[in-house]
């Protein structure tokens, strides 16, 4: 007893009351908290990436727990039917339970949903239905769904085990008697098996609301604002960075700094002007535009998984010969041309006479360096942080944290900017302030002064 109460309620018992102290380090001393009383609570709660997290958990628990469950059962009654071959299909449905679910995650990132060689573009494909085989799976608007198709495969065969497990112990002599009386399939399964292993139903939910609160691994793999979780959320604030999500943002009349993106910002990135330039047209120009730009691998070079090299290893097999060269064009020089955008130029030296901090934070390969330097803008940077260098993506919210971080850099003293919507909203999630860029530069100083930036 002595032994359950030190491993069992001791650490629960502590991390309650320590939630109503304010803590500095998980290690503190007790003589070191100092009393919050409910502060801890309220901060939370106006905490707008916790409540993100809580709101994709609750998603998580509801839509993934009706898939799962649900195909969970049906599984189980197909395959204690009398199915040939239904051990084997018994342990391919359980595999991905023994797999690692980062390994998982990834296998469905490269492998699944790969928009030019994965299984859907390929089933899809072989069907017909082409706007299906070029659904973006891996797109900011999809990307949730994506992971929750994924989690559903992950754990389906663990609650289908435990279904048939129940659905053996029932005597076949009820369904013998169902059978005589005239009973159907749909019978049998509402007043027979439904009713005797509702005990084991009640267990699967409560084991499945605990895998649900620990669901970590997927949403670390797919990343994302869309994806975030409690279990990331108390992960990065413990030990993510030394800056936490806590800090409320009351205004921003007295930015510091300016935090903004490269592309279709600073200068203008469109990968219309890139095909121009080899004269690409019709098939050829929407070849390039799905099998480079909307790639796995562009998106890895962002990262800083692979570099330009393996990734024409894997793009140029998927395209015509005669396309080759416009591709490694693409990967290896895409900054030419580079376009500024009209007006930025000037709007940043006014920012930078007046005192303002400037810094680029952008998605972006290690190849950057080679093409930043090119651009006027660069010489006024404070600070850079690329995607590559840190292996992380906006809207992942560990690139903000680390961004702010690697500045010392307070969030409300910042205003973020960004041309696609999904990034500023990751901005916002970590107490930035947040403008979305739309081409418009006096639209733009405009929304600055809003904020209380002036020069």
């Amino acid at each position: 007893m002595l032994l359950f109460c030190l491993i069992f309620i001791y650490p629960v018992s502590r991390t309650a009351i320590m939630s109503f102290f304010s803590v500095k380090s998980v290690t503190s001393a007790v003589s070191t908290w100092s009393w919050a009383g409910l502060d801890n609570y309220i901060k939370l709660f106006h905490t707008p990436l916790f409540i993100t997290s809580v709101k994709n958990i609750g998603k998580i628990w509801l839509y993934c727990g009706i898939a799962c469950l649900g195909l969970a059962i049906v599984l189980a009654i197909i395959l204690t039917s009398g199915l040939r071959g239904q051990k084997f299909f018994r342990a391919i449905i359980y595999m991905p339970n023994v797999i690692a679910a980062v390994a998982v995650g990834y296998m469905w990132l490269l492998y699944v949903y790969n928009a030019k060689f994965g299984l859907f573009h390929s089933f899809f494909t072989a069907l017909g239905w082409e706007s299906m085989a070029n659904f973006q799976w891996l797109g900011t608007d999809h990307m949730f769904l994506s992971m929750c198709i994924a989690y559903v495969f992950s754990n389906v065969g663990y609650f289908m085990l435990m279904y048939i497990a129940a659905i053996e112990k029932i005597s076949p002599d009820y369904y013998e008697a169902a059978t005589i009386e005239g009973a159907n399939v749909f019978d049998k399964f509402f007043h027979i098996t439904l009713p005797l292993i509702k005990g084991v139903l009640g267990t699967s939910l409560v084991l499945w609301t605990t895998k649900t609160m620990g669901f970590f691994a997927l949403a670390q793999v797919f990343g994302g604002v869309s994806t975030y979780t409690p279990m990331m959320y108390t992960y990065q604030t413990l030990f993510g960075s030394e800056i936490s999500a806590d800090s409320m943002n009351t205004g921003v009349a007295a930015a510091a700094a300016c935090i903004m993106t490269m592309g279709n910002v600073l200068i203008r990135f469109d990968p219309e002007l890139f095909m121009d330039r080899y004269s690409l047209t019709g098939e050829d120009r929407k070849l390039i535009r799905n099998e480079v730009f909307r790639s796995v691998e562009w998106i890895m070079l962002d990262r800083g998984v692979i570099d330009e090299e393996i990734a024409e290893q894997r793009i140029l097999p998927l395209l015509p010969e005669r396309l080759h060269g416009a591709a490694r064009g693409l990967i290896e020089k895409w900054d030419d041309p580079i376009v500024p955008v009209e007006g930025m130029l000037e709007l940043l030296q006014a920012l930078k006479a007046k005192g303002y901090r400037l810094y680029l934070l952008s998605n972006a390969a290690t190849r950057q360096p080679i093409y930043w330097a090119r651009a006027e803008a660069s010489k006024l940077m404070d600070g850079v942080l690329i995607s590559a260098e840190v292996k992380l993506l906006k809207p992942d919210p560990q690139i903000y944290r680390t961004f702010l971080h690697k500045f010392a850099l307070r969030p409300e003293e910042c205003v973020f900017i960004d041309d696609t919507p999904i990034n500023v909203e990751g901005a916002l999630y970590e107490n930035m302030a947040g403008i979305v860029f739309n081409m418009d530069v006096p639209a733009l100083a405009e929304s600055l002064r809003t904020l209380g930036v002036e020069w």
